[in-house]
């Protein structure tokens, strides 16, 4: 049997009320004192819209879409609002990206639009003809859009096949676009001259109890030529990221697999040892927090586990989306609110502070601001203490 989408995002969700009933849980560790943080609240937004995607922080400037609202954009010193993007059909919530010039996002007329991120001014519109609901890539001044026939909010349509659009960021000339093999495809990743993409495909020859038919592509960057596509059963991709020689994901199976950048040859695959939502890379390694609390460190190459750490405070208290890359460090959010910072080379805990924040996805990080989302749709930025 092959999950749907809907499968797919009805197992996040449930991770999540889990770890929501075991909030008042007593602690299975504590934290050291000389660990602890303040989180210092400098502003709250409230949008009546609940934030299913992280924030971006771009020139002092925070981005969020409230589900089923506006496109946001709000000063990272006070939370004003600088400018809304609302077009008539509307945007899809975990559809957008930006760059320090322009926000990329999908509307649900199936287009793409640019928008300027100092003054929320449409630059350029494009046409898809296809639905992105997943957040575009932006490199070297190209925009990648990765669509999709298949997600919530959609009709099914596993049997047709998705597009892979490629963009001039500056005016919104399309320079490539392809169909590819999949119904609905995850934001791609790049090294060196080649877009790694994948996703599901239907193949109802397949009875698949767990996972599902998926495959990676590597095509150029330059055109859009394919060079190789692997196959495989991990089902619905979450998350693709590729550096060196490897391109590594994970998938609704939660293993985590590497490829051979050049051949498309399998290295290794890996257990996560339980449901991961979202993986972060940084150069060759790879940074991931199960469902059961465990914080992975992955080295790309042969997939060793560099370190692990143990988050405390109970079962389900796991990391919400990926993880956030902050130079020398991993920081991220937990189901129950805990902001924690580790060492990125060592796993060391930092620090750790405690908020109230109810969220369904990670948070984001500009020097010692701290923005998050919650399920009722506030935004908050908190400012961590010296």
């Amino acid at each position: 049997m092959q999950p749907s989408l809907w499968i797919v995002f009805e197992r996040g969700f449930l991770f999540w009320l889990l770890g929501l009933l075991f909030l008042n849980a007593p602690a299975l560790a504590e934290i050291n004192p000389k660990h602890t943080r303040d989180l210092k609240l400098l502003w709250e937004y409230s949008s009546n819209g609940a934030i299913n995607q992280a924030p971006i922080i771009r020139r002092n400037i925070v981005l969020t879409a409230p589900s089923g609202l506006a496109l946001l954009a709000l000063n990272l010193e006070n939370g004003q609002v600088i400018w809304k993007f609302n077009p008539q059909a509307g945007i899809w919530d975990r559809a957008f990206a930006a760059d320090q010039k322009s926000v990329y996002a999908g509307t649900r007329n199936a287009e793409l639009s640019a928008i300027d991120l100092e003054s929320g001014k449409l630059r350029w519109n494009a046409k898809l003809g296809f639905q992105l609901q997943v957040r575009p890539l932006i490199h070297e001044g190209v925009v990648y859009a990765a669509t999709t026939q298949v997600r919530p909010g959609l009709p099914m349509r596993p049997e047709r096949k998705a597009r892979l659009f490629a963009f001039n960021a500056e005016d919104g000339t399309l320079l490539w676009s392809y169909e590819t093999l999949y119904y609905a495809l995850q934001t791609p990743s790049i090294s060196g001259d080649t877009i790694f993409v994948g996703g599901s495909y239907y193949d109802p020859e397949q009875d698949i109890d767990e996972g599902g038919p998926m495959a990676i592509q590597a095509r150029n960057v330059k055109d859009g030529v394919l060079k190789w596509t692997y196959f495989g059963v991990e089902g619905f991709i979450k998350t693709i990221y590729a550096a060196g020689n490897e391109v590594a994901f994970v998938g609704y199976q939660d293993f985590v697999t590497a490829l051979d950048t050049q051949s498309g040859k399998r290295l290794w695959r890996k257990d996560t040892g339980n449901w991961v939502p979202a993986l972060s890379g940084n150069k060759s390694m790879l940074y991931y927090g199960s469902a059961n609390t465990i914080v992975h460190a992955q080295r790309m190459g042969d997939g060793a586990r560099i370190w692990q750490y143990n988050i405390p405070w109970g079962s389900f208290n796991y990391i919400l989306g990926e993880p956030f890359v902050a130079v020398d460090k991993l920081v991220f959010l937990t189901q129950r609110g805990n902001v924690l910072a580790l060492k990125l080379e060592s796993g060391e805990l930092l620090w750790s502070a405690a908020t109230d924040i109810r969220s369904r996805t990670g948070l984001t990080l500009s020097g010692n601001t701290i923005v998050m989302g919650d399920d009722q749709g506030g935004i908050r930025a908190y400012q961590l203490a010296e």
